[in-house]
């Protein structure tokens, strides 16, 4: 019973002391320290997120061909590995090459299946020829180029210099 006395009066002495201040004031600012730490921790991470959010949204979503910000977002160096759109710069069948707007060439590969239309008309192979304008659809293949589905012929855009005039003759539309 004599040991619960002294642990009774040790206990009231430290309450009572500045010994127990201390120890009080010690906590409550490591207390405060470790809550603003938290704070920034979780403030940081907040920031983190939404800049990777936003890098995400960026690349994924404003530089893709469906968002409304795309035209204004695009880069105009880069190349579409799905189509082709530009001047007819070499033809040695079955591959083309195309000279974009940047002045960026693309070699098209057409084959048997591909459709082929001269302004509204469908028409061959024989209607492709060097200096005219075209427009190509297709698919990338692991050597760079464009397996070509559908290749119109039109005439060149307002404002392209440096392209041949369009010669639409019965010879070479198919029926």
């Amino acid at each position: 019973m004599n040991t619960i006395n002294n642990i009774t009066m040790n206990t009231k002495k430290l309450f009572e002391g500045k010994s127990y201040g201390r120890l009080l004031l010690t906590l409550a600012i490591l207390l405060i320290a470790w809550i603003i730490f938290a704070a920034g921790i979780f403030v940081g991470y907040h920031k983190a997120t939404f800049s990777r959010d936003w890098d995400d949204m960026h690349q994924n979503g404003m530089l893709d061909g469906n968002s409304a910000l795309a035209p204004f977002m695009h880069n105009s160096d880069d190349v579409n590995p799905h189509g082709a759109m530009g001047e007819i710069v070499s033809s040695h069948f079955p591959v083309i090459m195309i000279k974009g707007p940047q002045n960026a060439e693309q070699v098209v590969v057409i084959s048997s299946t591909t459709m082929i239309r001269l302004l509204h008309g469908m028409a061959s192979t024989s209607a492709i020829q060097t200096g005219q304008f075209a427009i190509v659809v297709g698919e990338p293949d692991s050597k760079g180029e464009i397996q070509a589905s559908f290749i119109r012929i039109v005439p060149p855009p307002p404002g392209v210099i440096g392209t041949t005039t369009l010669i639409v003759s019965t010879s070479t539309l198919q029926k």
